[in-house]
């Protein structure tokens, strides 16, 4: 795994004005959409697959990222039938989230342990896939006009030059 700062896309450093001190290789674009749920989800899993890709920042998920969202789809089924589960067990308990023991004491259920590991999961693969807000930030959909910094539809970096002008004019 890569120490350090987590590399930011090319497109916010030029917002932000950074001169990078070596010449950076082109940001990554993969082609094809996400398409439809591979074979072998179970139905749990397929309409998870749907919910998921229609909630996900447009243009973002394509067809390399597959893998990782049939992943983060068998994690997010996992998840949700240890829930059920462990409701099944508060109902029939009158203390919920607990068990009794072999020798009648009380300790965590061990559906809490699962549903913890499996939350902490989804937590990291939703910020790689663009499901929360900070996993967010410089997604949005490639535009090949815009890596080129002398062209005429690069929007960023005429931004960045208004907003300069307009730094230096006050």
């Amino acid at each position: 795994m890569r120490r350090g700062t987590k590399p930011q896309p090319t497109v916010l450093l030029q917002l932000h004005g950074t001169k990078p001190h070596r010449p950076r290789p082109p940001d990554a674009a993969a082609a094809g959409d996400i398409g439809e749920p591979p074979a072998g989800l179970s139905e749990a899993e397929k309409t998870l697959w749907h919910e998921a890709v229609a909630v996900a920042p447009l243009g973002v998920l394509k067809d390399a990222d597959r893998v990782m969202l049939r992943q983060w789809v068998s994690l997010q089924a996992q998840f949700e039938e240890v829930n059920r589960q462990q409701e099944k067990l508060n109902e029939r308990s009158g203390l919920p989230f607990l068990v009794k023991e072999k020798t009648g004491g009380m300790i965590v259920s061990p559906y809490v342990y699962m549903m913890n590991k499996l939350r902490g999961q989804l937590i990291q693969m939703a910020q790689i896939l663009g499901y929360c807000p900070s996993g967010r930030v410089g997604l949005m959909p490639r535009d090949p006009k815009a890596d080129a910094p002398d062209g005429e539809d690069n929007r960023w970096m005429k931004l960045e030059q208004l907003r300069r002008r307009a730094a230096n004019a006050s």
